[in-house]
């Protein structure tokens, strides 16, 4: 599965009434709620032109495979977070583009619960994609919001 494939998965008409007009979308993140597999989602605004926005308003995690809706959870406590990226926008770009590329691979990792060696690159490239798309205060919210993905992450780069 392509990675377009999987965020299109957020507008199906059984899920788009999740994703209020205005909202934009984090990039997605493996995770597993109650025994399945999702692709989970942040969901925020822009309030300035690439400076600034607010949330997340909430998290909508679709199972990986019947493309249902697995868990929605809106926050109260969401906060005004910069969008200022210290990396020129053609690194950012490529970082993103990275990061679409590996993802399908990811899930599999992640689903199987291990990496094996020679894919602790794809794993560091991920994170490494990661720290260069997203600035601080968004990566902050992404660790938050998913913190055993990221754990999974980290520890196997490092097993």
């Amino acid at each position: 599965m392509e990675y377009n494939d999987i965020t299109k998965k957020l507008f199906l008409p059984k899920n788009e009434i999740f994703i209020p007009d205005g909202m934009a979308y984090s990039e997605a993140v493996c995770e597993e709620i109650n025994g399945k597999f999702v692709d989970s989602f942040f969901l925020y605004t822009i309030i300035d032109e690439e400076e600034e926005a607010i949330g997340p308003f909430s998290k909508i995690s679709l199972d990986f495979f019947s493309n249902e809706v697995i868990e929605y959870h809106e926050y109260d406590n969401y906060k005004k977070v910069s969008l200022k990226n210290p990396y020129e926008i053609e690194t950012i770009i490529k970082a993103l583009d990275d990061y679409e590329n590996i993802y399908p691979i990811f899930r599999e990792i992640y689903m199987r619960g291990f990496c094996h060696n020679e894919e602790r690159e794809l794993l560091s490239r991920l994170m490494m994609s990661f720290r260069v798309f997203a600035n601080s205060e968004i990566l902050d919210i992404y660790y938050q919001l998913f913190p055993s993905s990221f754990e999974f992450i980290i520890d196997n780069i490092n097993c």
